[in-house]
């Protein structure tokens, strides 16, 4: 199940309690029920930047994937030339995976939590 984090007071709550801000005079965007802040997604807990290592994951992948497709890192297994090439990708890049999972088992294996950021003034002109 989703949840919102408010970046006004921090708080999180269901998508279902948003408040729309159109009724309340803002073009774009949502309001904590904590706080009254009007809000817009900014990502999700377990995008890869929000993750443990993320980026050193991505990393560590391109470079094994460079060094497989390079032909650096080769295993002989009986097969046709492209099976093995497949085999030895999975190989190499199946323990860094585990790992990256076991590091971030509890963010990915947990209800998500959708970050937000406030909106800048937006607010509709009421004509009167």
């Amino acid at each position: 199940m989703d949840k919102y984090r408010c970046r006004g007071c921090n708080k999180d709550f269901l998508p279902s309690q948003a408040i729309d801000g159109f009724k309340q005079g803002f073009t774009q965007g949502f309001l904590c029920p904590y706080c009254q802040c009007n809000l817009i997604e900014a990502g999700e807990s377990d995008d890869i930047i929000h993750l443990e290592y993320g980026f050193s994951y991505m990393g560590l992948m391109l470079l094994l994937w460079l060094l497989v497709d390079l032909q650096y890192i080769v295993y002989t297994w009986p097969v046709a030339d492209f099976i093995n090439d497949l085999i030895t990708m999975v190989a190499v890049m199946s323990l860094p995976t585990l790992l990256f999972i076991w590091i971030n088992r509890k963010v990915l294996f947990s209800s998500r939590v959708i970050y937000t950021r406030k909106v800048i003034s937006n607010t509709v002109d009421k004509k009167e």
